[in-house]
């Protein structure tokens, strides 16, 4: 979500709840509590500071011993112009919205993006989620500074990435290598990119533009000193309609990272969006021609701080199951910054889907998986009116299961 501007007002006054022991004189020193005597005091709706209430702080190990209800203060009188101005426009904040109780609330939901306020999850599940970090690398122009995005290892050889990621260098034909010579880290997870470890990503094998994937063929060198993870494919299961999941990724080309996030339900997408407008009006979208009220039903949408670069990242369910592929975002922005107000991922069951179409290599490793074909099989048909590549899947399968005959006596 977004922050909220806070315009100067004209005036306003310091809180009541201003320690008695600060000076009244502002052309005086200066005096803000240290950053030790408030933590772990948190207003939530139920539980914000009025007027004449003073949070209850602790003392922490080296500090000065106050009497209760007081804070230990320090002098910074550099800061005393910023002080004054913050207090002057939170008074005028809290004032504009109808109080502190939903001023507090309004903070809440705009700051909220953080581990304190997200779905927790069973330490199994992280367990299965830290097994598939290995899966998880980095794509780029061989040499280059920046990433092109994120990728992972689906099964064998084969890599997953979007195909907005490699789409400027793809050949005119899949025997063909790629424009640029292409590479992938898995053990980027610290520091710099560094040049070791890195492998080379041959050709494509399958793409769709629509789907927004692309099927990779990665080498492994005889030299390659690394454990090479086993892929994600077993994992595969359908997107949550809602819940927690989880996303491993690239965001900024940065070391690999690990975020928890709410899935935002189906139906609950225009109100988002509506409510996202409606809540900050000064921000612009910059996608101005896409919709955003209309996503994709085969998307999975929810709310993450990743940003470009995180194109291609797997999205987990709270089973630690392969649910999606990041795909993309719709930024807005105001106050200098750009937030998202809405992320999404391709269903993973439509990219394999696809990819079985389009790469039959690809068809018969799925097939070998029992328990996730017959799934997959089964929703086909059940959905086979609904995409003309349906109805290829099927008529692949039937191709190399024909149905026995019945012979009569």
């Amino acid at each position: 979500m977004c922050e909220e501007a806070v315009d100067a007002p004209s005036d306003g006054n310091a809180p009541s709840d201003t320690p008695s022991d600060t000076p009244s004189d502002t052309s005086s020193d200066f005096y803000i509590p240290t950053d030790s005597t408030i933590d772990g005091y948190t207003p939530s709706d139920g539980d914000t500071p009025s007027d004449g209430d003073t949070p209850n702080l602790q003392s922490h190990p080296g500090e000065e011993n106050t009497a209760a209800g007081q804070i230990s203060l320090i002098e910074l009188p550099q800061y005393e112009a910023l002080y004054v101005t913050f207090i002057e426009n939170f008074n005028q904040f809290v004032k504009d919205k109808g109080g502190e109780r939903k001023a507090w609330a309004l903070l809440k939901e705009n700051f909220s993006n953080n581990v304190l306020h997200k779905p927790t999850t069973l330490a199994s599940t992280h367990r299965i989620i830290n097994k598939h970090l290995d899966c998880v690398g980095i794509i780029r122009i061989a040499g280059a500074g920046e990433s092109l995005g994120s990728c992972f290892l689906l099964c064998g050889t084969w890599l997953l990435t979007c195909h907005h990621v490699v789409e400027k260098y793809l050949p005119k034909n899949f025997e063909d290598t790629f424009t640029k010579k292409i590479e992938v880290k898995f053990s980027y997870e610290s520091g710099s990119f560094g040049e070791n470890n890195f492998l080379p990503v041959t050709r494509p094998l399958a793409y769709s533009e629509a789907r927004d994937y692309a099927l990779l063929q990665l080498h492994i060198p005889e030299d390659y000193q690394l454990p090479f993870p086993k892929g994600l494919l077993e994992h595969l299961n359908f997107p949550p309609p809602d819940g927690a999941i989880t996303v491993i990724g690239h965001p900024g080309s940065q070391p690999k990272e690990i975020v928890l996030c709410s899935v935002i339900e189906f139906n609950s997408r225009s109100q988002t969006v509506e409510a996202a407008l409606a809540a900050h009006p000064y921000v612009h979208y910059t996608h101005k021609n896409i919709e955003l009220k209309e996503i994709d039903t085969h998307k999975l949408t929810y709310d993450t701080c990743f940003y470009w670069g995180s194109s291609g990242s797997p999205v987990f369910n709270s089973a630690g199951h392969l649910v999606a592929m990041q795909g993309g975002e719709y930024p807005v922005e105001g106050l200098g910054k750009k937030i998202n107000i809405i992320e999404y991922g391709t269903s993973m069951v439509e990219i394999v889907i696809y990819a079985a179409v389009e790469f039959r290599p690809f068809y018969h490793t799925l097939a070998n998986v029992d328990q996730i074909f017959n799934r997959l099989l089964n929703y086909v048909k059940r959905n086979v009116k609904e995409n003309p590549k349906y109805r290829e899947f099927i008529s692949i399968h039937e191709f190399y299961n024909p149905p026995t005959p019945i012979h009569s006596d």
